[in-house]
């Protein structure tokens, strides 16, 4: 394989990544959207729901699980904050904190031909804030799927432009790997997986713009194909999809 042929790929695969990844950013909002209509989610707390009409918030705490029942989607952490507006009752602001799991399962549906797909994120902090337009992931994140795994530290999306950017703690980077082989029947991606059809890259930074159709790797960029033993090093990649 040529190293254009290998970064073509990648980039293929990176485009599906990114699919999971905005999905990921969003699932708090998802989720906190989705509360206002209680017969689409439960909600439970180990320790107590704190209620205040007048500002309009509720703080779920200790062991705290969303879960979606149509689809089995699950957000878990040990305290999740929420605020909606006084006025239109709807859902303005969400933070998960301490230990934040979450499992979104899209389902397929008569008009898709992939099979169900399952994501987990983890990470520290999870916010969704309406008025900024911002969503973020932040502290030890770890997104992955069956066929992509990627650690940072930190991801933010503009939600009114349609743009993030994924980073790391200084000094690190952003490493992500990509199997060409796997299938959703055999669950999520290991940390040390199998190194047939598998591609991993790095990264400083990653900058994505889902209005674009564009995903910049900056900062010594490498991708490796295990398959191919056929690498690609650069300063920055432009991708356009």
């Amino acid at each position: 394989m040529s190293f254009e042929k290998l970064f073509n790929h990648s980039a293929l695969k990176a485009l599906r990544y990114l699919t999971s990844l905005l999905l990921a950013l969003l699932v708090v909002a998802i989720f906190a959207e989705g509360i206002q209509a209680a017969d689409s989610f439960s909600v439970s707390s180990s320790d107590s729901a704190i209620l205040d009409k007048k500002q309009g918030t509720v703080r779920l705490i200790g062991s705290v699980s969303i879960v979606q029942k149509t689809t089995g989607s699950t957000l878990k952490a040990d305290e999740i904050f929420l605020r909606r507006n006084r006025l239109s009752g709807k859902l303005v602001y969400a933070k998960a904190t301490k230990f934040v799991e979450a499992l979104l399962i899209q389902k397929k549906t008569a008009t898709q031909s992939l099979s169900t797909r399952k994501t987990k994120v983890f990470c520290n902090e999870a916010v969704f804030d309406k008025d900024k337009s911002t969503a973020y992931l932040e502290g030890n994140v770890l997104v992955v799927s069956y066929d992509m795994r990627m650690t940072a530290e930190k991801l933010r999306y503009d939600l009114k432009e349609e743009n993030g950017v994924i980073t790391n703690l200084p000094g690190k980077k952003v490493v992500f790997l990509f199997s060409k082989e796997r299938k959703p029947s055999q669950g999520f991606l290991p940390e040390k997986p199998d190194q047939q059809g598998l591609v991993e890259g790095k990264a400083s930074e990653i900058r994505f713009s889902e209005s674009l159709n564009k995903l910049v790797l900056q900062g010594n960029v490498t991708l490796y194909d295990h398959d191919e033993e056929a690498s690609f090093a650069s300063e920055k990649a432009d991708l356009f999809f």
